[in-house]
């Protein structure tokens, strides 16, 4: 009897323990995978180098809200879904990637709605790859970065306006450097018109970022390159951001103007996008453009992009353009000599014509302060070398479809005369860059640059 009463009390204690064990399981907080295999959920600080992209999860439905727990340390606060997409490519950290899907944050965002949330240790690096969520055009779209009390940085998207390809919106991949302690952060948008996708968010410890800006066309796998400037649409506003290298016997450092005639009379506006660039004189120029020169008219002035320097002296300048986009049929996309930065300066400039260059080369010339400008064209085929050279007051325009072959089209006389008046000692030498339009971004290619003196 004694040896039953025994037993059935270690059962009874089996039983209570396989209880416990299984309840402490549960309260754990493990759970599930989501539909599609995605893994456990497990929400925690994130202390190592981690990415989330959603391009080989499980589609959450167009309204449905992702489920909790479908992404590791990732927590929804409320109103994201997964969907999919046609397929869209994007360099991020050195990487890169083919998104499928996008995570869909809905507008009027915040800390308590609409959100995701991830919890880091310390000092952080963020990188992001994001775009409009919305067919709508015209606005303003951003990404909030947040510690739940304080908004600690805005990410600006790419207009879906201002695409350089038309109707498809480019994704914007951008980063920042979180210095502070141990928080939550929190992503969301709070505009109130138009959703964001976000098709990747990387948090690296260990490292600061090198990345900047950039845009990746749904239709190209190519980057239409783009850096972050501040840019007011005024007759001549600097960019902010600068490039140096040396290349021949010069050293040479460029950076980004915009040059605008909205100020004065003549039948162009503002140039209401902002233009950028990436890249130096030994690697190359990716440049997002815009503007517009008009007409050939005598007091209109220049609507442009302008990524060069002040220069002294003689020189030859040369480089391969290629025009990958344009708003406009007949855009200029070359080699500058400008006098001043003055949208009415004397100019020369030989350059690239129309989106894909199947109008050949022009070379153009403003001979006077607000004079008129002329234009002769030549028809020639890709690859496009360009050169501009300076003697003196004599400026030469050439071009060449090897580079090593050169074809001379136009020389000016700049030193005196009734249609000409001379450079001044310190002129200003780059890259000219338009869309063919004053509200939509065009993009530009400037390789295997030589400038020498």
């Amino acid at each position: 009897m004694l040896k039953k009463i025994s037993l059935f009390l270690l059962v009874l204690i089996m039983a209570v323990g396989m209880f416990f064990n299984c309840q402490a399981v549960n309260d754990s907080g493990s759970s599930s995978g989501a539909a599609g295999g995605t893994t456990g959920g497990t929400a925690g600080v994130i202390s190592a180098t981690k990415i989330w992209t959603f391009e080989s999860d499980a589609i959450y439905g167009t309204t449905s809200p992702v489920p909790a727990g479908a992404y590791d340390d990732l927590t929804f606060v409320d109103g994201t879904t997964v969907r999919d997409l046609s397929a869209r490519t994007a360099d991020v950290d050195g990487v890169t990637y083919n998104f499928t899907n996008r995570l869909r944050l809905q507008k009027t965002g915040s800390t308590t709605a609409k959100a995701i949330k991830i919890s880091v240790s310390g000092p952080c690096t963020i990188f992001i790859a994001v775009n409009s969520g919305s067919s709508t055009l015209g606005i303003t779209r951003d990404l909030t970065v947040s510690n739940g009390t304080t908004t600690i940085k805005t990410f600006t998207l790419n207009d879906a306006s201002n695409d350089p390809l038309v109707a498809v919106t480019p994704i914007t991949v951008d980063s920042y450097d979180y210095t502070g302690g141990a928080t939550d952060l929190y992503f969301y948008t709070a505009q109130t018109s138009g959703a964001v996708s976000l098709y990747l968010l990387e948090v690296k410890f260990g490292g600061s970022s090198a990345s900047s800006t950039s845009a990746v066309s749904s239709s190209s796998s190519s980057e239409a390159a783009s850096s972050s400037s501040s840019e007011a649409a005024s007759s001549s506003s600097s960019e902010a951001a600068s490039s140096s290298s040396t290349t021949s016997n010069i050293s040479f450092t460029v950076s980004g103007t915009v040059i605008d005639n909205g100020s004065t009379t003549g039948t162009s506006t503002d140039i209401t996008v902002t233009p950028s660039y990436t890249g130096d004189i030994t690697s190359g120029l990716n440049v997002v453009s815009a503007g517009k020169i008009v007409s050939s008219d005598a007091g209109t002035g220049d609507s442009l992009y302008f990524i060069g320097n002040s220069l002294t002296g003689d020189f030859t300048l040369s480089a391969l353009v290629t025009v990958t986009t344009t708003q406009g049929s007949s855009t200029r996309n070359g080699l500058m000599i400008r006098n001043t930065l003055d949208p009415q300066s004397q100019y020369a400039m030989i350059d690239v014509r129309g989106a894909t260059a199947s109008l050949g080369v022009r070379t153009e010339s403003r001979g006077l302060v607000s004079g008129a400008v002329g234009t002769s064209s030549a028809t020639t085929t890709a690859p496009y070398y360009l050169k501009l050279v300076k003697v003196g007051q004599v400026i030469t325009t050439s071009f060449s479809t090897d580079g090593a072959t050169w074809t001379v089209h136009k020389t000016y006389d700049f030193s005196s005369g009734a249609t000409y008046t001379p450079f001044d000692s310190t002129f200003y030498l780059g890259f000219c860059a338009e869309s063919g339009s004053l509200t939509k971004l065009g993009a530009t290619t400037f390789t295997n640059i030589t400038i020498t003196q």
